[in-house]
């Protein structure tokens, strides 16, 4: 017996297709599941329709998805977090924080979505990825904050600048070294002569 797939089926194949099964599979087990309908023409028709509408439905979504990754990536936010006298966090930062702080910048996006091995709970700055659709990740920064310091934006890329800054010249202070280094194996008399 000929069936259509309305689904994917583990080892015989996948949603849409026309395929032959023995007739007590499709009758009992099949088509009683919803998993497959009889292969006439009109449910060719209705089927190969839904797959059209199913398609297209999918692409919406990934250009929906594109159009939020260019107004996302890329993009910062300050948390606040308290923290004790000794540097412990008393709570953490989590996908659900980070979502709702994004809401406030009319940025929205479930917080499924935040990509997060575990709650932030150091203060400084954190990398966070966000699956917006299959293949399209925005990653943003987030600044957890102690409670009570309030850095402006401004300020905080700035720090960022100057972190950049100080490793640049602690490379070239290493250069300088090994130049010296160098300098002074050659100004030593030749022994020899």
């Amino acid at each position: 017996m000929e069936v259509i797939l309305t689904q994917d089926v583990v080892k015989l194949g996948n949603r849409g297709e026309v395929v032959r099964v023995k007739s007590g599979y499709a009758r009992n087990y099949l088509i009683p599941r919803k998993m497959a309908l009889p292969a006439t023409s009109s449910n060719k028709r209705h089927v190969a329709e839904i797959i059209r509408q199913t398609k297209a439905k999918v692409e919406k979504e990934r250009s929906s998805a594109e159009l939020l990754y260019e107004k996302l990536n890329g993009e910062h936010i300050k948390l606040n977090l308290a923290f004790g006298e000794t540097g412990k966090a008393y709570g953490s930062i989590t996908a659900k924080d980070i979502a709702s702080s994004f809401r406030d910048k009319d940025i929205y996006f479930d917080h499924h979505q935040v990509i997060l091995d575990h709650p932030l709970k150091e203060a400084g700055s954190h990398d966070v990825q966000i699956k917006l659709f299959e293949g399209v990740t925005a990653t943003v920064k987030v600044w957890v904050v102690p409670e009570g310091d309030s850095p402006e934006p401004e300020s905080i890329e700035s720090a960022e600048k100057e972190t950049g800054k100080e490793e640049d010249t602690e490379d070239t202070a290493g250069e300088a070294s090994i130049e010296t280094e160098d300098n002074e194996a050659s100004s030593e008399p030749e022994k020899g002569d």
